[in-house]
């Protein structure tokens, strides 16, 4: 008893002092690293292996992926991104006889990266630090946009009018894209050399003619005497072709289009976002917000209706938005194409395999580690010995010369119970929280521990709840023996699921899983773990347990 008072203790005061940890200083003085001179099992019947996902949902994710990502290890990942948008505020007032000035007026969107304030210079320009962005950021692809022409359903007709599925291979979209390339503008980076610019977004003050002034109010042509009239943080900036929305704006005003959002949409469908490699394993992929995007319509307007004269003319805009988020109803799907898979990787894949090694991969065509804890011999044993659990832990070793030429490495691993498809006991009981919400829940695990050059040795995932509840719980429908799962993960907060368009069978037709977490379906990135079957004794997949003997 003394024994367990004192983990307890020390267990109570490491929440107290970790509860705000910085991530990057986790790992190896977690509490599970010294464990008090407890007794230890490590599972003797472990058993892992990895399922292909196929094709799977991606209509309405809560991040979504754009670009080219060319990963050595697994393949490259094309992701393009089709939404609705609407109106911010709908039946506007256009007022008297607005007009779009060449000259003055834009059509622009901007999509915010995600990104962290890192400093600001004495000039006011701020620096930030971007995340979630993969590849060369400075390697240049072919972004194209187009109205999209297909009809996005909220609800399906052919089940029982349940919530529309789409999914990653949804090719339908590409056969009915609009003909007119929308971001045409004369700066290439914004379409055919286009790449995620990690530069802060600066707008300036113009006159009424849309000429650049300084703080004097006069007309300038040096840039060093222009006046900062906004910062936006780092995102994507395009300036798309005015005639085609200033053209579909009146003819929807005219109409009654812009009445509400439901007849709005059925009017004017979307955009989609294409991309197309410029040059062979070149490119970038970004992780984005796509509901904290802005589209833009600017345009001039009288205030009175007998006014004629442009130089009275005031300037006002149209502001509508996409993605899917909260209140919002806007329809998006993620596209995702494979391309150039490693043949390792597919190797894995094959229902043939040794599983020695764990292909782990999120995002299209994807894979899904399971772990079988216990056979029912080794159960009752443990059940039968009535242990107090003081600490229990899945320990994941990469391999580091599979991985050796991969670029990245996901900073992350999600597990779950795959039997019921919800987190774990552990993830619920976790409330320790980090500078980084990513890394929250953290005491959990997960997140990757390196070497001094930076190369991922292991996850760690403390599952000491889920033990003590199979092992010495009451209620089997809790996490009872379930099946585990594992996923790469973007971020922890998010313990959602998504569809897979053919479910994964596990030997009999009737034990099958029809979802796996969003968590995978939102990461491009993968790696290669040692399963349980490995040759390697020190590499091999462990789960760890800590106990106390009863009185």
């Amino acid at each position: 008893m003394k024994t367990y008072f004192k983990a307890v203790l020390l267990l109570f005061a490491f929440v107290l002092f970790s509860c705000d940890k910085d991530f990057n200083t986790l790992g190896s003085d977690i509490i599970g690293d010294e464990h008090f001179n407890f007794e230890k099992y490590n599972a003797e019947n472990l058993n892992s292996y990895i399922k292909a996902t196929g094709p799977i949902q991606t209509n309405n994710l809560p991040i979504n992926a754009l670009g080219i990502y060319n990963n050595s290890v697994f393949g490259t990942t094309k992701a393009h991104f089709v939404s609705q948008i609407e109106m911010v505020s709908p039946n506007p007032t256009l007022n008297y006889n607005h007009y779009y000035d060449s000259v003055k007026d834009s059509v622009y969107i901007y999509v915010p990266y995600f990104s962290t304030y890192q400093s600001t210079d004495t000039n006011g320009n701020n620096t930030y630090e971007l995340d979630s962005i993969y590849g060369d950021l400075d390697a240049k692809f072919n972004l194209k946009v187009y109205e999209n022409g297909y009809a996005l359903r909220e609800f399906d007709p052919t089940d029982n009018n349940n919530k529309q599925k789409y999914y990653s291979n949804k090719v339908d979209v590409e056969s009915y894209k609009g003909s007119v390339l929308l971001n045409n503008s004369s700066n290439t980076s914004e379409n055919s050399q286009f790449f995620f610019n990690r530069s802060e977004i600066i707008i300036y003050k113009t006159n009424g003619n849309g000429q650049y002034v300084n703080s004097s109010g006069g007309v300038t042509n040096n840039p060093d005497e222009y006046v900062v009239k906004e910062r936006k943080k780092p995102g994507i900036w395009l300036n798309l072709k005015k005639d085609f929305f200033q053209s579909k704006i009146d003819e929807a005003f005219t109409n009654g289009h812009l009445y509400n959002n439901n007849v709005f949409k059925q009017f004017f469908k979307g955009l989609y976002f294409k991309v197309e490699e410029n040059n062979p394993n070149q490119g970038a992929l970004a992780q984005l917000d796509f509901s904290a995007a802005e589209l833009i319509v600017q345009y001039h307007y009288y205030s009175t209706a007998t006014e004629t004269n442009p130089d009275n003319a005031l300037k006002s805009f149209l502001k509508f938005q996409m993605g899917y988020a909260g209140s919002k109803a806007n329809i998006s799907i993620n596209l995702l194409e494979l391309t150039n898979i490693n043949t390792d990787y597919s190797n894995a894949l094959l229902p043939s395999a040794t599983q020695e090694k764990l292909y782990l991969k999120g995002g299209v065509n994807g894979s899904v580690v399971y772990i079988d804890v216990f056979n029912d011999s080794e159960l009752q044993t443990l059940r039968d010995n009535n242990w107090l659990i003081n600490d229990a832990n899945l320990v994941f070793y990469i391999d580091q010369s599979s991985m050796a030429n991969a670029d990245y490495e996901p900073q992350r691993v999600y597990l779950f119970d795959a039997t019921n498809n919800k987190p774990l006991l552990d993830y619920y009981a976790d409330v320790s929280v980090s500078t980084s919400i990513k890394y929250n829940k953290y005491i959990h695990g997960g997140i990757i521990q390196k070497d001094s050059d930076g190369k991922g040795i292991k996850y760690k995932i403390r599952i000491t709840d889920y033990i003590n509840n199979v092992l010495n719980g009451t209620n089997p429908n809790n996490n009872g023996n379930s099946r585990l799962g594992l996923v790469v993960t973007e971020s922890i907060n998010i313990a959602t699921n998504a569809s897979l368009k053919t479910p994964i069978q596990f030997g009999t037709p009737s034990d099958e899983t029809k979802s796996i977490p969003v968590a995978s379906v939102i990461n491009p990135l993968g790696t290669i773990l040692y399963g349980a079957q490995s040759s390697d004794p020190d590499k091999k997949l462990k789960l760890e347990i800590y106990y106390t003997k009863p009185n």
